[in-house]
């Protein structure tokens, strides 16, 4: 892999040179719009219906209210570019638990330059060992992010983390404001069916992107003049039985 990045993390004294590698990569399908006359990709105009031609150069609008907008030119974009500093500055540590999954947003494995292997190791296996992780500011591409850093596998783990103003409240959903009170054995039928289907290690290579499989199946075998012919699944249909008879039915299927 390319290093994306390289820069020093930063904490009290301590300076710990590392590169940036992009962890992740996504296997979305993009499409092209086509004509479905001579399936040729179609061209977007950027038009204005009031002056009824095309625009070259669209101006950057900001809506403060119905129908008024607010000009924001190149100028105003640059006088509020943060520089980076090729540091990640760590400001705290916290115990892993109190940083919500939701908060992440992307995530890159870190790995130590030429000649900070040693202080590197120290950093991983003692964030390792205590369970913690390191909160501070990153700005990559004139962005300041809020980053949290683990000890994963082999590795350590960036991950860019959301403001808390990005994240909506879940209170805000009314379905789950006045939950009702579990049934005592209800709950515990359920804590000893989690506990039943609860592994030690997580395998996620047994978990299959089957739609965009099957989406590159078809257009394979189409590309060729093949046909595909494709069945529809039947839906399980909802039961009548009460969730206690669900819990107990789950637990005898298991054993």
């Amino acid at each position: 892999m390319r290093a994306i990045w390289k820069g020093t993390i930063t904490f009290a004294l301590v300076n710990i040179p590392v590169k940036l590698y992009t962890a992740v990569h996504s296997r979305t399908i993009s499409f092209k719009s086509l004509c479905p006359h001579c399936h040729l990709p179609l061209r977007y105009k950027k038009w204005c219906n009031h002056c009824n031609k095309e625009i070259d150069k669209p101006l950057k609008g900001y809506e403060i209210s119905k129908g008024e907008y607010v000009i924001v030119e190149d100028t105003d974009f640059e006088s509020v570019k943060i520089k980076s500093t090729h540091t990640i500055e760590i400001t705290e540590f916290v115990p892993r638990k109190l940083l919500p999954m939701i908060f992440h947003e992307k995530s890159f494995y870190i790995a130590p330059d030429e000649e900070s292997a040693k202080v590197y190791s120290v950093f991983y296996h003692a964030l390792r060992e205590l369970d913690r992780i390191a909160i501070g500011r990153f700005t990559f591409h004139n962005r300041e992010y809020i980053v949290a850093i683990e000890a994963g596998d082999n590795c350590l783990h960036l991950h860019f983390v959301y403001y808390p103003t990005e994240v909506k409240p879940s209170m805000g959903i009314t379905e789950v404001v006045s939950l009702p009170s579990p049934n005592s054995d209800e709950l515990a039928l359920a804590k000893e069916l989690i506990n039943r289907l609860t592994k030690e290690k997580l395998d996620l290579t047994k978990f299959k992107d089957r739609y965009t499989e099957g989406l590159l199946k078809i257009i394979k075998a189409k590309a060729k003049g093949e046909r595909i012919e494709v069945t529809e699944k039947s839906e399980a249909q909802p039961t009548e039985a009460n969730l206690m008879d669900i819990l107990k039915a789950s637990l005898d299927q298991l054993k």
